[in-house]
């Protein structure tokens, strides 16, 4: 218990002190919890310490540095957006991206595209299969188209077919003989 100011007379005058992960503008009752992203570790306090930059808390009137923490980062996701002991951040799976942090869930790419490896962070990773007729060592954009005498009926395609002897294509992205 404390009081506004010195020389009271009156046990009515004392009032409870705000516990960590509180405050108020005389460090005495009423409190009000500490915000998002804030704590506070020690008692009577008039203002809350913002979580280092990169970190937050999972809820208001944290009272300690420890509930700060880190924030999962673009390409990744977790349950609360946090890098928890039992919810840690996870890659993004294949076909998938986030370009924000601190992300609950990955986004799909579009229909017809995929990505080349997890932890995608932005749609721009998510690349469209070669059409038939067109290839590329990856087998997605930027595609080219099979050259004469080459063919390919398959999209997502890494290489052209020669076409079998004695046939021909007569232009360039043929997708059969």
């Amino acid at each position: 218990m404390g009081t506004l100011e010195e020389g009271s007379a009156s046990i009515d005058e004392c009032k409870d002190i705000c516990p960590p992960g509180t405050w108020s503008s005389t460090g005495l009752a009423p409190c009000t919890d500490c915000e998002f992203d804030s704590y506070r570790a020690s008692s009577r306090s008039t203002l809350c310490d913002d979580c280092p930059v990169g970190t937050a808390t999972l809820q208001q009137g944290s009272d300690t540095l420890l509930q700060c923490l880190d924030i999962c980062q673009p390409g990744t996701f977790s349950a609360t957006g946090l890098e928890e002991e039992e919810a840690p951040c996870t890659n993004c799976p294949l076909n998938f991206y986030q370009s924000l942090s601190r992300a609950t869930e990955c986004l799909p790419c579009p229909t017809g595209t995929i990505t080349l490896q997890e932890a995608s962070q932005s749609q721009n990773q998510c690349s469209q299969y070669c059409h038939p007729g067109s290839s590329s060592p990856t087998g997605l954009a930027t595609c080219t188209l099979c050259q004469r005498n080459f063919y390919q009926p398959n999209s997502g395609a890494t290489v052209c077919l020669p076409c079998p002897s004695y046939t021909a294509t007569d232009q360039e992205g043929a997708t059969f003989v």
